[in-house]
């Protein structure tokens, strides 16, 4: 390309890599909108470095608001460093569905502002079904801040926007690492957050891979999801287990194997397990809605909602940790949640409840004593015993 110096040329010598398809920035303009069909192919060796002052929204496209579907994205190299970031494998900023998808590699980005990080999409504001991540995530909020600026991360999508979102079919089985400085982080092996309105859900879905944050302020972690967010209705977590280990170092969170925080109204966890370890150090779990445990870490005022058929086999860890709100089933309850046929393996933890009302949880101290994991978590026929060992005896999924 001697004697040519045009846009070209600077594009494919910049060392930014590809360029992703739609308008990098976040005002939503110049959006993907069609149809893209992979036809069951992958890309490979998808390598983007990007270091920016501005607004980053990244992925293989910036902003979806059409339909991607059927397509794998592998040994992917993503590096982003900028302001305000959205970033993932498939698209950073997702306004319509993205279904059959599949990423593996290594996602890193940097931020000193508002971050939303996933494997499949940052942000969705509509469906995600049969996708899967397997590449590894880190990301790390720089700005030296007090708490106001937010880091979101899942394995699948980072956050959850204001519409109506439902992710289906989908697990995550790449390891995610975060660090939040001293500005708030919710993280999930599935989704980081789902972020206020209603008639959300998680569904049909598990994680595999350790979920690790370090912050000050872990304010939401669990390994299905962070939070149902506040000033939300309908939302739900219904058929779903995590394997992964959750490790947080925080000063203050709620921190769970499935939900960090429950905050929403007519809401419901049902036929759910954790299997991962849960390790908590330099935590105090001791005041306002803050908690930890297997299935639910806390709640804030959630009316009318429950948790169903649910049933912890992790072991909770504490190091350098007070445990007042920590309990196998649930950290820390409102009166407005309630609980039935809820169980847990003695030896996960002492108590079921750690702060609250425990009716509805039964503490098994034989794992050869009735009902099964199975049994308890089956209420919908979505699950199935596991004889190929895949979960080393714990029930899978249907689709699986």
């Amino acid at each position: 390309m001697d004697g040519y110096n045009g846009p070209l040329k600077q594009a494919l010598t910049s060392g930014i890599g590809f360029s992703p398809i739609g308008e990098i920035a976040s005002t939503g303009t110049n959006c993907f909108s069609g149809t893209f069909d992979g036809d069951n192919k992958a890309i490979c060796s998808l390598y983007i470095n990007m270091n920016s002052d501005e607004d980053v929204y990244a992925g293989l496209f910036s902003n979806n608001n059409g339909d991607i579907k059927n397509l794998g994205v592998v040994n992917t190299n993503i590096t982003v460093e900028g302001a305000t970031t959205s970033v993932a494998g498939i698209t950073g900023y997702n306004y319509n569905n993205i279904y059959n998808c599949y990423v593996t590699g290594n996602i890193r980005v940097k931020g000193n502002h508002w971050m939303s990080i996933g494997g499949i999409a940052g942000v969705s504001r509509n469906n995600v079904e049969n996708c899967c991540n397997f590449a590894n995530i880190e990301c790390e909020n720089t700005k030296e801040d007090n708490g106001n600026s937010s880091l979101t991360c899942g394995g699948i999508v980072g956050q959850v926007g204001t519409e109506g979102c439902n992710i289906n079919k989908c697990f995550n089985d790449g390891k995610i690492s975060i660090k939040g400085g001293n500005n708030s982080v919710q993280s999930g092996g599935i989704c980081g957050n789902f972020y206020l309105g209603s008639d959300k859900s998680i569904r049909n879905s598990y994680n595999k891979a350790k979920v690790e944050s370090t912050g000050k302020y872990i304010i939401n972690s669990g390994g299905i999801t962070g939070g149902l967010g506040n000033s939300g209705q309908n939302l739900s977590i219904v058929n779903c287990y995590n394997l992964g280990e959750i490790a947080v170092n925080t000063q203050e969170g709620r921190i769970s194997g499935i939900l960090g925080l429950l905050a929403s109204e007519n809401s419901n966890v049902t036929n759910v397990f954790n299997v991962g370890k849960i390790t908590l150090e330099n935590g105090k779990y001791e005041s306002g809605y803050y908690g930890a445990a297997g299935i639910l870490g806390a709640t804030f005022p959630a009316y009318n909602a429950t948790i169903n058929n649910a049933y912890n086999i992790g072991i909770i860890e504490l190091k350098n940790t007070t445990n007042q709100n920590i309990g196998s089933i649930i950290g820390n309850i409102g009166e407005d949640i309630t609980l039935s046929n809820c169980y847990f393996w003695t030896g996960t933890y002492s108590v079921g409840v750690g702060y609250g009302n425990g009716i509805g949880v039964t503490e098994l101290d034989s794992i050869d004593k009735f009902p099964s994991v199975l049994e308890v978590v089956n209420g919908e026929g979505a699950f199935k015993a596991d004889t190929n060992n895949i979960n080393s005896g714990y029930p899978i999924l249907e689709w699986q």
